[in-house]
């Protein structure tokens, strides 16, 4: 009765090790998705703000012309 006691309760850690493994897993990937949409979109407001900035800047000189 103590083996069977002792393999289940070895079974009972080995499958939640292997949750826990399995969830951080997920959770990694899914913070480093967040961080490059993030990325992503810090960025198209960044090159967004340049061209307006160019565009603003073009307008200026042709004005002055």
């Amino acid at each position: 009765m103590n083996t069977f006691n002792t393999a289940r309760l070895i079974q009972s850690a080995t499958a939640l090790g292997l949750s826990l493994a399995v969830t951080l897993v997920l959770l990694g990937s899914l913070n480093n998705l967040a961080t490059e949409q993030h990325a992503a979109t810090v960025l198209a407001k960044a090159t967004a703000a340049l061209q307006a900035q160019q565009a603003k800047a073009a307008a200026d000189t042709a004005a002055r012309s």
